[in-house]
């Protein structure tokens, strides 16, 4: 078996998570929280779902909620699996209440579900029913490995030794012997014992053929006890026969009074009967009017009133509206003669006085003005003062110039650099001539060296320092003095031009000096101060003629407004009269339109009271048609006399029912019919038969021989109730030995069936003992076989118990070593060889897959690389699934050649 492909749709951190496997080595590889033990935990839900097993009812483990996505709206995935050459699909809905597990040929699509087991807990079918034949605790004891899981559950030794069972040996583990055991133990316990009397079928029979033979001597008891009570049955029988003869005698004479009183009584009924004829048909009648409503007829009467309420009001409405009306167009009237104010607000009117008070004001100041303008008188002016003041600014700006020129210049820089020059050209004399004597030095000491002798040649060499010195020395300053010179000429022309700007500002100077008439600038301030004040003399009666136009303006415009105003009452003269009688004039306007406002509304007021009361009446008047054809009348009087005859009818209503009961009364629990009938039975012999003969006394004596009956009736039902109670509590004496010897056979049948089971059971269990105790060492050769190959021979000698414990011999000392005395590593090799050797002996032709979630975290390199290698080997039969975090298990693979595929969460 193989497992192909992993969907995982829905579930834990996944959403629409694929992995793809393979045969042979598989690792999954994902650091922390990647999800490795999310996919581990997804393949064994689709597997076996998230169950509690060993349970007789559906609970889910805490894996369902653990990995439950939390958008709680699906929580499912898909697995493909091969085996041989076909590839098997599930399909799981993990959601509680909504579970479903679909077994699907890849191939051909069809849903195969039916054919795999089916779990009446879970109500779902088993993928692993056929193809791998584990259920969810010898899986994850077994073949599927979490972290830090390496021992198994206790639970496994269990499971393992009934897989085990199941196999017997060479027998097809199809064939459950254990399945045949608890169904022999079940038929056994279906069939019971003796003492199991309420739960058990055979301790029912027992009992019950026990309680037969109690039942058939109380039987035999009793019947001699319902003989007795026979007999006292019969003489009852006999005295109830004798009084109802007697009965009968009495009753013959009663019968003759009754019929002469049916006589009377039904001549009485016949002359009501007419009577009440006649009642029925006054009332047919009149049961037009019976459904006429007394409180209809008083809301009627009241709906009217109101109606005439209304109409009394809405006639003094209507004469109010017509005053107010009259009054309205007396007001229109004077309105119309006053519209030309129509338009003008009344601020204005008011502010006429004010303008007029001001236009006083005025006045009174142009006449002030025109005396001012008299007092003042000035000459005439030769200059501007304006054009001398300017004047006056451009010659101190010229003569700012000026200074500023005067000040800057250029001779003590130009002292300066001459001094420097001066001396640079001594400095550069004296290198010359250095130059002179060093090249004159050289030259002798050489021709020395020459003609005399050649250590002259060295002496040679100072003065030929001294001409390099020289000669580079001069050369600077040669430059030097050069760029002197350069400053000096640029600084001497310069100040040329400042002596030539300096002129030409003083020409300026002189002839705004001359323009003036003035021989120095204090001449020209002096002119300016005069100027001054002649101008503000003549400024001043400047501003007084402009403020005379202004006030004559001002006083025009004044003058006009106010006219514009009295120019609407036929008033041209400007007067403080005037202005009063027009705002006189204003204010009875505004009154009359005030109350031509104010009549308006109460007219306004008065059509909605109108409307308001025509609205009242059109609703009364629909109320009261309503209650007119309610009670199916046309009109208030046709109403009154409905409600007469309804009253006659109510009359004969009452006299009918009185009649009626008085009829009743009569009757009593007989008919007219009834009364006739017995009427035809009299005869006129009758009334001399019940002469003396007194029907109350007839009837105590019928009463007494009644209660003389119902005692003797009542004695002999106690005694036929005894009869019937006493038979009834127990069967025939026939069928109740019938019966016994029935039950008797059903408990030999019992007994036999009982004993064939047992033997069954006792036979197939003694041959399942047998099987257990060649399991161990099965299981201890094969897990011997993995541990040597794992810890690469240093342990052989396994031991291991039916209970699956582990001991190991010690190949130094030979002694029998408990397992929890040995290292972690150990102990993770040795639980890791038994899961490997269970699989191998309960599925040893089924190669199915081994899945190992980050369960080497204890082994060292040597543990790590020894089981990775025998892994490797193992894949070439089975499929292997890794799941690691590490990256060394890649590493030792590829250094050991090994191929596998690597699937990167």
């Amino acid at each position: 078996m193989t497992i192909k492909e992993l969907l995982l749709t829905s579930f834990g951190k996944f959403k629409g998570k694929s992995i793809t496997l393979e045969n042979g080595f598989n690792i999954v590889y994902g650091e922390n929280e990647a999800g490795k033990t999310t996919v581990h935990k997804f393949i064994e839900g689709m597997l076996f779902g998230f169950f509690k097993p060993y349970i007789k009812r559906k609970i889910y483990t805490d894996d369902y909620d653990r990995y439950l996505p939390w958008d709680f709206t699906d929580y499912s995935g898909v697995l493909k699996y091969e085996v041989g050459d076909n590839i098997y699909r599930i399909e799981r809905n993990f959601l509680k209440g909504n579970d479903e597990v679909k077994i699907i040929d890849d191939k051909t699509g069809e849903d195969i579900s039916h054919l795999f087991e089916y779990d009446n807990v879970t109500r779902l079918h088993q993928p692993m029913s056929i193809h791998m034949g584990l259920n969810s605790t010898v899986y994850n004891n077994t073949i599927s490995i979490g972290q830090l899981k390496s021992k198994s559950d206790d639970t496994l030794a269990k499971e393992v030794k009934d897989s085990l069972i199941n196999l017997g040996g060479s027998l097809d583990e199809d064939i459950s012997i254990k399945k045949v055991l608890e169904k022999l133990n079940e038929k056994i316990n279906d069939i019971g014992t003796e003492k199991r009397i309420k739960t058990s079928p055979y301790g029912k029979v027992v009992e019950e053929i026990e309680q037969l033979n109690n039942e058939r001597q109380r039987a035999y008891d009793i019947s001699i006890e319902v003989k007795e009570y026979q007999e006292k049955a019969n003489l009852l029988s006999d005295e109830i026969r004798a009084l109802n003869e007697k009965k009968t005698e009495i009753e013959g004479k009663i019968n003759l009074i009754e019929v002469f009183q049916a006589r009377e009584k039904y001549l009485e009924c016949l002359k009501l009967s007419e009577e009440i004829n006649i009642l029925k048909k006054q009332i047919e009648e009149l049961e037009e009017f019976a459904n006429l409503n007394d409180e209809d007829y008083t809301e009627a009467v009241k709906f009217q009133q109101e109606i005439k309420s209304l109409n009394d009001n809405k006639e003094e409405l209507k004469e109010k509206q017509d005053k107010v009306l009259n009054r309205q167009k007396k007001i229109r009237t004077i309105i119309e003669q006053l519209i030309f104010f129509e338009g003008i607000e009344e601020e204005e009117i008011e502010q006429l006085i004010a303008y007029y008070n001001i236009m006083e004001q005025k006045k009174q100041d142009l006449e002030i003005t025109y005396d001012r303008i008299a007092s003042k008188s000035t000459g005439e002016i030769d200059f501007n003062l304006n054009d001398i003041n300017e004047k006056l600014y451009n010659y101190e700006e010229l003569e700012e110039k000026k200074n500023s020129l005067s000040y800057n210049n250029e001779y003590n820089n130009i002292m300066f650099l001459k001094t420097r020059l001066d001396e640079k050209s001594k400095s550069l004399n004296r290198l010359n001539l250095l130059k002179i004597f060093s090249a004159f030095g050289a030259l002798t000491s050489i021709i020395l060296g020459i003609m005399l002798f050649r250590a002259m040649y060295f002496v040679a060499a100072i003065p030929l320092a001294l001409l390099i010195y020289a000669f580079y020395s001069s050369k600077e300053l040669n430059n030097y003095i050069n760029t002197l010179n350069n400053q000096i000429v640029d600084i001497e022309k310069k100040e040329v031009q400042r002596e030539s700007k300096i002129e030409e500002l003083d020409k300026e100077m002189q002839d705004i000096l001359d323009s003036c008439g003035c021989k120095s600038k204090a001449e020209i301030r002096k002119l300016v101060n005069d100027l001054g004040q002649r101008n503000f003399a003549a400024n001043e009666v400047l501003e007084l003629k402009n403020k005379k136009n202004s006030l004559i303006e001002e006083i025009q415009k004044l003058e006009d407004n106010i006219k514009k105003y009295l120019n609407l009452i036929k008033e041209d003269l400007v007067s403080l009269d005037n202005i009063r009688k027009l705002k006189h004039e204003y204010s009875k306007f505004l009154e009359h339109k005030r109350l031509e406002e104010s009549t308006q509304n109460e007219i306004d007021d008065l059509i909605n009271e109108i409307k308001d009361i025509e609205l009242k009446q059109k609703n009364i008047g629909n109320s009261l048609l309503m209650l007119y054809k309610k009670n199916n009348v046309s009109n208030m009087d046709t109403f009154k006399e409905g409600l007469e005859k309804k009253r006659n009818y109510e009359k004969s209503i009452q006299l009918l029912e009185s009649q009626k009961s008085l009829l009743s009364n009569i009757l009593g629990d007989k008919n007219i019919e009834f009364l006739k009938k017995r009427s035809d039975d009299f005869t006129e012999t009758i009334g001399l038969d019940i002469r003396g003969l007194d029907k109350d006394d007839l009837l105590a004596n019928l009463k007494d021989i009644n209660d003389t009956i119902l005692e003797t009736k009542n004695e002999l039902t106690r005694f036929e109730e005894k009869i019937r109670i006493l038979s009834s509590t127990t069967a025939e004496l026939v069928q109740i030995e019938e019966e016994i010897i029935r039950k008797n056979r059903i408990k030999g049948e019992y007994e036999k069936n009982l004993s064939s089971l047992e033997l069954a059971r006792d036979t197939i269990d003694k041959i399942s003992r047998n099987i257990q105790r060649d399991f161990a060492p099965r299981l201890s050769s094969g897990v011997g076989e993995i541990i040597e190959k794992v810890t690469k021979g240093k342990y052989t000698d396994i031991k291991i118990t039916e209970n699956l414990d582990i001991k190991v011999v010690d190949p130094i000392s030979n002694k029998i070593v408990d397992v929890d005395k040995l290292s972690g590593g150990t102990i993770d090799q040795l639980y890791f060889a038994l899961r490997f050797g269970i699989i191998d002996i309960i599925k040893e032709d089924n190669n199915l897959p081994l899945i190992l979630d980050d369960c080497f975290v204890q082994y060292d390199m040597d543990r790590i690389e020894n089981i990775l290698e025998f892994l490797s080997i193992e894949s070439l039969k089975r499929q292997i699934i890794l799941f690691t975090c590490h990256n060394r298990e890649k590493e030792i693979l590829n250094n050991m050649g090994f191929k596998y595929n690597l699937v990167n969460l």
